[in-house]
């Protein structure tokens, strides 16, 4: 945790945000780069019913660190895709969990 879900994102760019962005968000959050995970969502976009490019999205489910914290990685992660996706509306989103909300291997966090 926390958990990065990438739409209209290719693969390679997943993979530089992999080895560039993550270090950057682990040392925001004072979190460990082995906590994060980072999954591309494959699918189609349809606007006015025709196919259509997306705009890159970043959903980032976590922990609420605070709206200081939140504003940065927002921030980092808008700065990162920036180079690739410049011609658009870059999008994050965060859902926040509560510890409580959050199991693993069936145990609360």
């Amino acid at each position: 945790m926390p958990h990065l879900r990438l739409y209209a994102v290719s693969e390679a760019v997943a993979e530089t945000l992999s080895e560039k962005l993550i270090p950057e968000l682990a040392q925001l959050t004072q979190t460990q780069t082995d906590e994060f995970t980072l999954q591309v969502v494959q699918g189609q976009f349809y606007r006015a019913g025709q196919r259509c490019e997306g705009n890159p999205q970043v959903e980032v489910i976590w922990f609420d660190r605070g709206l200081h914290v939140q504003n940065q990685c927002a921030k980092a992660i808008t700065n990162a895709l920036l180079p690739y996706y410049s011609e658009t509306n870059i999008q994050v989103a965060f859902c926040v969990l509560a510890q409580k909300q959050y199991y693993i291997n069936g145990a609360h966090f």
